[in-house]
């Protein structure tokens, strides 16, 4: 399923509510599109969660800055662990926000992504991916409390992005209560921004607000690079000898 034939000629400045939201959702994709495909994911194949955020952050700010990104970027920018709008926390106490996009004109709306690493290391892991400060945060209105839709990027360290998919497919299954989860709206792949292939989408309930939201489940994978297969000498030497008496 694919959102860009009806939104990507759309006019981020549109009346229409539903289409200038479908805009900023897919812009914010394709933001974090180009920022992923300025990293060298195999040298973040053990870096902790938030050095991750902190260059993907920066580099999606670098691809909002290239002449060579699309022309609407300049209604765009891009920030790293903004504070979070709260009735009851103050200042330093304010919850952190992973990254957010947000349209510099006109009404500023925002998109929030949550980030969780995934990897074999941690048993735990899928289980912080649902937890508070991981998908629970917008389900429990902590985050995004006033959007219709936010995204989770999940960090992927181990295996490859077709297993997580799985793994946290069947996480919501195993908590349906937990996560406030719309069975009936189910696990849908959506290509949100073009090539990236790997982003999901959910819908939750969220009693606390009475607002339901859309979830869109992204998978970056920062995997160790392939290792060559090494030659020894004597096999280099043959394989030199080899040539020269051709």
């Amino acid at each position: 399923m694919s959102v860009l034939a009806s939104s990507q000629n759309s006019a981020v400045q549109s009346d229409n509510a539903a289409a200038y939201y479908q805009c900023l959702l897919m812009h914010a994709h394709v933001i974090l599109k180009l920022g992923y495909g300025r990293l060298d994911t195999s040298e973040l194949c053990s870096a902790d969660e938030e050095d991750i955020t902190g260059l993907l952050a920066e580099a999606m700010n670098e691809a909002l800055a290239s002449p060579e990104s699309p022309a609407w970027r300049c209604f765009y920018s891009v920030h790293e662990e903004p504070r979070v709008k709260s009735k009851t926390l103050r200042g330093k106490r304010r919850l952190r926000l992973d990254i957010q996009v947000e349209y510099t004109g006109g009404r500023r709306p925002r998109f929030s992504f949550e980030a969780k690493r995934l990897r074999a290391a941690d048993a735990n892991s899928i289980g912080k991916y649902f937890g508070e400060e991981g998908m629970g945060c917008f389900v429990l209105g902590l985050y995004a409390s006033e959007d219709e839709e936010a995204g989770m990027l999940a960090y992927v360290q181990s295996d490859d992005h077709t297993h997580w998919a799985t793994a946290i497919h069947a996480g919501l299954k195993r908590r349906i209560k937990k996560c406030e989860w719309k069975t009936e709206n189910g696990w849908v792949s959506i290509e949100v921004a073009e090539g990236l292939a790997t982003t999901f989408k959910t819908s939750h309930t969220r009693s606390v607000l009475n607002k339901d939201i859309n979830i869109y489940h992204t998978i970056l994978e920062f995997l160790p690079a392939i290792a060559q297969p090494s030659i020894d000498s004597a096999t280099a030497s043959n394989v030199a000898e080899d040539s020269t008496n051709r």
